[in-house]
């Protein structure tokens, strides 16, 4: 009962976590249309462009978090040596695929 409760938790997180990425999407989506249909050029394209990707970005990285703790909460359920090194594995790949996100949101806003 316990286990089946916490599996059913982790895909209640995976499902927010692509809610946040889809919400992203589309937000960012509407702000490119946006900049389309106003007839931007030159510079003030560029940063409509860049307010985008980095609107994008962060809902992005919000995701990730939330991945994260989804994987951690399936973990519990099955603590197994494989099971935390797949986690390990995942968690890595997530951080710095979300650290370097951030940088380059952070450069791109500096910008």
């Amino acid at each position: 009962m316990h286990l089946e409760f916490l599996a059913h938790i982790a895909l209640a997180i995976d499902v927010l976590a692509l809610a946040v990425i889809l919400i992203g999407l589309l937000v960012s989506v509407f702000q490119f249309v946006r900049s389309q249909t106003l007839g931007l050029r030159g510079r003030a394209f560029v940063a409509s462009m860049s307010a985008a990707r980095c609107t994008f970005g962060s809902y992005l990285l919000l995701g990730l978090e939330f991945m994260i703790a989804a994987d951690i909460t399936r973990t519990i359920n099955e603590p197994t040596y494989q099971e935390l090194i797949v986690l390990g594995s995942i968690v890595l790949i997530r951080t710095v695929i979300a650290h370097f996100l951030n940088k380059e949101i952070q450069e791109t806003q500096a910008a």
